[in-house]
């Protein structure tokens, strides 16, 4: 009779040695050391070394194999480990995972049966959250040409079961390829990867699709071009913002007393300069990098940041979810008045992280923005309160046009919401400085 595709990894996973090691794959192994632990999967886990591996580091494990000896031995191994994974055996689609529920897929020589490799491919990428990564090693086409001179490095031995770049890039369309490369390497694990093989290693982040926006990008965007000069006046650009002078007074200060040797300061959605300025009178000479969707805002606050500090001044022009950052670098970060320009929930995790990897430990994401309450009655008054004060500063009329353009281009979260992310993203503390209606200035240190 015929083996089927179970009973053949069935076989392999009965015999009490484990077919490809205790070890977790060097690659896997080498990436996974590099992140934050969150929530990953493990399809076509077999015998758990991956899975274990990263339940070691603090993980929050799910795997899946259609082999019930395999999971047999993950259990058998993860209990050695004093560890715990959430196995399941069964095709994907039998399984009750759920939408974006994944912070990391990890796929190491999951070579499903060619008819079904894309099917498969596309539903994991639903389970994967915007901004989740997903981390590959996997045999390549030329592997034949290795199993051919030694079958020791294993492997299938049917093409179309095998891997090459275009065939990732098509499968994974809404990646951003950190690293995708085609290599030969030396393998030794377990009794059934052992020699030289020819791989392909991905690891690539899922995309953010900005959708749904109210505003545009660049509709914000020009909206600020026009609009230089009177934000770079803080008695005329901050008439919308309660408390702005007492805000940007705290958050700076505050700045100063966690970072008093700061080297280096980013101002993202800088505008015209005035956050930067206000931290140089704090902390003088600092290196400064000022980001907007504004060219024209840039122009300005480099014009006015230069005459301001001896230290280097770069601008970058563009949104903060695109930019590439350094890590480990700023010592403060600035946000005024721009994360509200944030919609989804993976966005503001996505940027929030960002920020905090490129920070310096002890160093401070110091936040002035817009804010809603998390109950919809305490909403409402507040609001309310925020209202009468535009008609105390312009009339009705201007309450009217600053309300349809919060309603047009803002997405604001709560005070708590932001605090709480920050926490999940890894800053050691957060520190709340002013909150007056729907305005607040909050930090948090890394």
């Amino acid at each position: 009779m015929k083996q089927t595709w179970q009973d053949r990894w069935d076989d392999r996973y009965s015999s009490e040695e484990f077919a490809y090691g205790e070890e977790p794959n060097k690659y896997l192994k080498e990436q996974l050391d590099k992140l934050k632990a969150g929530t990953i999967l493990f399809p076509a886990e077999g015998e758990g070394r991956n899975a274990v591996y990263a339940a070691q580091l603090g993980w929050n494990v799910f795997a899946f194999d259609i082999s019930s000896e395999g999971k047999k031995k993950a259990l058998q191994l993860a209990a050695s480990k004093n560890v715990k994974i959430d196995y399941h055996v069964g095709e994907l689609e039998t399984l009750d995972y759920k939408a974006e529920q994944f912070d990391v897929i990890g796929l190491i020589y999951a070579h499903f049966p060619a008819a079904i490799k894309l099917h498969y491919h596309t539903i994991l990428n639903t389970y994967l959250k915007k901004g989740g990564v997903v981390i590959f090693e996997a045999f390549s086409k030329k592997h034949l040409e290795y199993v051919q001179k030694d079958e020791k490095v294993g492997g299938p031995k049917d093409i179309e079961s095998l891997f090459s770049i275009a065939e990732i890039q098509s499968d994974f369309p809404d990646y951003d390829f950190k690293e995708l490369t085609e290599m030969e390497i030396e393998l030794n694990e377990g009794l059934f990867h052992n020699g030289k093989g020819s791989v392909i290693r991905f690891v690539g982040r899922k995309k953010i699709k900005f959708r749904d926006m109210k505003s545009t990008v660049n509709e914000i965007k020009e909206r600020f071009d026009n609009d230089v000069e009177r934000f770079a006046n803080l008695e005329t650009g901050q008439v919308a913002t309660m408390d702005a002078q007492i805000s940007l007074e705290l958050l700076t200060a505050a700045a100063k007393a966690i970072k008093p040797r700061a080297v280096n300061v980013m101002d993202i959605g800088c505008g015209a300069g005035n956050y930067t300025l206000k931290m140089l009178s704090k902390v003088p000479n600092l290196n400064c990098t000022l980001i907007d969707l504004s060219q024209n805002m840039l122009d300005k606050a480099q014009e006015r940041v230069l005459k301001a500090t001896t230290g280097k001044v770069e601008t970058i022009q563009g949104d903060i979810r695109d930019i590439e950052l350094p890590q480990h670098y700023f010592d403060i970060i600035l946000a005024g008045a721009v994360l509200h320009h944030l919609r989804e929930d993976a966005e503001w995790e996505f940027v929030f992280k960002k920020l905090f990897d490129s920070l310096t430990p002890g160093g401070c994401l110091m936040i002035s923005d817009l804010l809603v309450q998390d109950h919809k009655g305490v909403n409402q008054l507040i609001w309310e309160r925020y209202g009468d004060y535009l008609k105390q500063n312009g009339g009705e009329d201007y309450q009217q046009k600053v309300f349809d353009y919060i309603d047009k281009e803002d997405t604001p979260r709560s005070m708590v919401y932001q605090l709480d992310l920050m926490k999940k993203v890894g800053f050691s503390s957060v520190e709340i400085l002013h909150k007056n209606a729907c305005f607040g200035a909050f930090g948090g240190i890394k």
